[in-house]
């Protein structure tokens, strides 16, 4: 009992309220995969002589250990670059747009084609927080292997971002 109580008091004396760990920005939490382990990757960082170094470690490499998987850790800025630069190219693709609109009734082409063309030029003045929305409308699943990325788009997202583009520039609101 006396070395429970000790170790409580040691806790109570480290423990800092105004110590809060920083929050990076991670575009694909929570829908990157190892394709090899067939397991989530996890967001986390480095910092080295004050620089941030981000990146997505498999869960199994994490729970057994890091010989078990072929993969285990990919740059996060590499690996976003891949799966925004799928998302822009789905998002200039005439039969994409074709499809939005015939799929969504109240949608017109001119009106996806509108969104769309709008989105382009403000991505990269997005919050993170922000952009990590609209990926995880427009993405699904992204699959990360030693030989390539797979990035599976999500068919509803592009009808629900053109309807909240649309929606903001014509005063209304959609709900998400």
């Amino acid at each position: 009992m006396a070395s429970v109580c000790s170790l409580r008091r040691s806790l109570i004396n480290h423990y800092n309220p105004d110590r809060v760990r920083v929050q990076t920005p991670s575009l694909l939490k929570g829908i990157i995969r190892c394709h090899h382990c067939d397991r989530a990757m996890r967001p986390t960082f480095t910092r080295k002589t004050g620089r941030l170094y981000r990146y997505y470690v498999c869960h199994g490499a994490d729970k057994h250990g890091r010989e078990t998987c072929p993969l285990r850790a990919v740059p996060a800025g590499e690996i976003e670059a891949v799966a925004i630069g799928q998302v822009r190219t789905m998002l200039r693709a005439p039969e994409m747009v074709v499809k939005t609109w015939q799929s969504e009734e109240g949608i017109n082409e001119r009106d996806v084609i509108e969104a769309l063309r709008r989105l382009e030029p403000v991505w990269d003045e997005l919050f993170p927080v922000e952009q990590q929305r609209l990926v995880q409308l427009l993405i699904s699943k992204v699959d990360v292997e030693k030989s390539g990325v797979q990035v599976h788009l999500r068919a509803t997202g592009l009808n629900t971002l053109a309807r909240e583009l649309n929606g903001l520039g014509n005063g209304k609101e959609y709900a998400a």
